[in-house]
């Protein structure tokens, strides 16, 4: 077992302080656990790729600039790789996608086209291998593609020669803008490497449904995985084991949710065939089924948005929001016309009241230099100081202390952002919640609780429109009937 002692501190604050973060070589480590505490931090730092401006940083009581110029640390980067958690930060916008993956140690092998039709599910490449790197194209999933093909080129070039024996390859979110059909693709071809030479590999992930798939197709390697998940406790971090038998428990024990009766008041009718930035979006009722239906959301009920990542599914969320214009839309809340985006008064009558959004992002909706009091402010004045305590409590944990309230958004973990983001959005009691990726960033703990509050107000009459790629969870919790499939041309 390789073990760390890590600290790391900018001029104000610990920001990791973690005792006995362990890997286990040539065993493939799931890192679970609620964004922004740290783990990607631990990651880079352990790879050597922390940047060190402004920040004070040991491991294993090492001064930082001793460890990354340790032989350990530079074989590990010859012989390994590090998906970023955000494709776009690994690429140049001067180099094209084609030269990037074939640069220094990754030049052109036999390997990449082999990888490529895994990764593409036999599609071709060779139009985006031309393109420029922009924040729109390729795709959030194709970038994130094309940077696993160059992590799996150099788990190709670590399986061929025989005398490589220490290599840390670590994944940081590796399928966040993938479906499971391409996560699945994902986890196939990294066992199948691992099948042929064991090596040491770090996915930090949030997707707790890897687990049902990894019991399900890659049983036979159970042994060589190991599942943590790290919490943050009293300023430090904590690693421990995460029992998978935690979640699929969980998971067998959801009851499917039961539809609205066609008597149930009509909250949402969206028209399919919507236009905007010249593509048309049209919603039907399974991926291969030509007809179209109108998205339609009663009181009391969930429905579910499904598509590949960069399809338009957030868009939509803005759209029903009246945050993005289309060109050509039939919107109605409660069989009543939408008013025109332009007419912002009637929209200020519609937002908290008849609707209201949870943001994918927590911090598009989240001012970071307010405390959480203020976040929380606005409220219904049904809900007293006590009232909205107890929902923290709820959402938190009996034991939050009552200091969390004068806390500053931007020195919250990414999970208790999304946390705050949810419950606000919950107390505002609208008749429409659009929730975009709810169950970003969150811990198991955290996830089951959201997911039960997310029930009591469908139970209270409150209409769900669900845009998430956990779609083992939703698909457990919501009836076929209420899902829809969002095409584009």
């Amino acid at each position: 077992m390789t073990s760390y002692d890590i600290e790391i501190a900018s001029s104000e604050r610990h920001l990791v302080r973690i005792r006995d973060f362990h890997i286990r070589p040539n065993a493939v480590t799931f890192l679970l656990g609620e964004s922004g505490i740290g783990k990607t931090l631990i990651a880079k730092a352990l790879y050597g790729l922390l940047d060190r401006s402004g920040l004070t940083v040991s491991i294993n009581d090492m001064e930082y600039s001793a460890y990354v110029a340790s032989p350990e640390v530079n074989t590990l980067q010859r012989n390994g790789f590090f998906v970023f958690q955000e494709p776009s930060s690994h690429f140049h916008p001067l180099l094209t996608i084609g030269e990037q993956i074939r640069e220094a140690s990754l030049q052109e092998t036999a390997d990449e086209r082999e990888i490529a039709e895994h990764l593409w599910n036999g599609a071709s490449i060779e139009s985006l291998l031309n393109i420029y790197p922009k924040p729109f194209r390729p795709s959030g999933g194709e970038k994130q593609r094309f940077l696993l093909v160059m992590a799996f080129k150099k788990i190709k070039t670590f399986l061929r020669h025989a005398d490589a024996k220490d290599a840390l390859f670590i994944f940081d979110e590796p399928t966040g803008s993938l479906d499971n059909f391409y996560r699945d693709r994902f986890l196939n071809f990294l066992f199948a490497c691992y099948r042929q030479k064991s090596f040491t590999a770090l996915i930090i992930t949030h997707d707790y449904s890897m687990i049902t798939e990894i019991h399900r197709r890659h049983s036979d390697l159970v042994p060589k995985i190991d599942f943590t998940e790290m919490s943050n406790e009293n300023g430090q971090q904590i690693l421990t084991s995460f029992a998978p038998k935690t979640y699929t428990h969980w998971l067998s024990g959801q009851k499917v949710l039961s539809k609205a009766s066609n008597e149930a008041p009509e909250l949402l009718r969206l028209a399919s065939g919507i236009n905007i930035f010249g593509r048309r979006l049209s919603f039907h009722r399974s991926p291969d089924d030509p007809d179209e239906v109108p998205l339609i959301l009663r009181a009391g009920e969930w429905v579910y948005l499904k598509a590949p990542s960069g399809v338009g599914k957030t868009t939509i969320a803005k759209i029903i929001a009246g945050l993005m214009p289309a060109q050509s839309i039939d919107l109605q809340f409660e069989r009543k016309p939408a008013p025109a985006i332009s007419m912002r008064s009637e929209w200020k009558k519609i937002w908290g009241r008849t609707l209201t959004m949870v943001f994918q992002h927590a911090d598009e909706a989240l001012n970071q230099q307010a405390n959480v009091a203020d976040a929380l402010k606005g409220l219904p004045p049904s809900l007293n100081q006590e009232n909205v305590w107890q929902h923290i409590q709820t959402m938190y944990g009996a034991d939050i202390e009552k200091k969390f309230l004068k806390q500053k958004i931007a020195h919250l973990s990414g999970g208790q952002k999304q946390r705050l983001n949810l419950l606000r959005a919950l107390l505002l009691n609208a008749k429409i919640v659009l929730l975009d990726e709810p169950l970003n960033g969150l811990d198991f703990q955290s996830l089951s609780t959201v997911i039960e509050r997310l029930r009591q107000k469908s139970e209270a009459g409150t209409g769900l429109v669900v845009i998430s790629h956990n779609e083992e969870i939703f698909d457990a919790l919501i009836p076929k009937e209420n899902i829809y499939f969002l095409k584009s041309v």
